[in-house]
């Protein structure tokens, strides 16, 4: 079904490959700027910008609205631990030796993981782990699965934690084995709910206003 989770995303124009098939479109090197040229061309700025009406929630907002829409299914398998690229799994990104990045520096590369393609599909697609639609799935999920692992099955209303007189998200217990041992990690109806705390935040306020209903 269109839009539908575990499905490839709907293109606006067609794939533009390096090979045609499958090759990313940076990996003839002598033809484009690669990846991190292109980020440091478009996003780097030494201009501070204040706007008179908004402000960094804006952005949050978008945020937790494109993890409703999109979350791409990066190689399960994929170890990308060479600068010499996997095929189909992984890809690198070269530094160039003027990049302003002091940490960059140091390295060859930068290694990355492909998105796992939709099998047996010439040109390769992507998939799509979320629903297309603005559906709320980043707070409920995109599953059955999702619906009894963050709802109580006999309230019908999401499943949270008391933490210092608050209600918050349930912790991931995957990540706090031991006490001596243990990284705060919230789950949501999407696995990036803990990217940001502005993030977490506005995953933490919908959980509250669905149970407060």
């Amino acid at each position: 079904m269109q839009g539908a989770a575990f499905r490839p995303y709907i293109r606006h124009f067609p794939p533009q490959y390096d090979d045609g098939v499958g090759e990313p479109i940076s990996s003839i090197t002598v033809s484009r700027p690669t990846a991190r040229e292109s980020n440091r061309g478009m996003l780097s700025s030494a201009q501070t910008v204040v706007h008179d009406k908004y402000n960094n929630m804006m952005m949050q907002w978008g945020q937790f609205m494109s993890h409703d829409m999109a979350k791409t299914t990066l190689q399960p398998s994929a170890q990308c631990t060479s600068c010499t690229p996997v095929k189909s799994k992984c890809m690198t990104i070269p530094i160039t030796a003027n990049d302003p990045n002091s940490a960059f520096k140091q390295k060859q590369c930068l290694k990355v993981s492909r998105s796992a393609p939709i099998c047996h599909v010439t040109p390769r697609e992507q998939l799509n782990e979320n629903t297309a639609y603005i559906d709320a799935s980043m707070i409920y999920g995109s599953s059955p699965k999702d619906l009894h692992k963050f709802r109580d099955g006999r309230t019908g209303m999401l499943k949270m934690n008391r933490f210092n007189n608050q209600m918050v998200l349930p912790f991931d217990q995957s990540k706090c084995p031991h006490k001596d041992k243990c990284t705060a990690s919230f789950t949501a109806g999407d696995i990036r709910a803990n990217l940001f705390i502005g993030l977490s935040s506005l995953h933490i306020i919908f959980a509250r206003e669905h149970n407060r209903c």
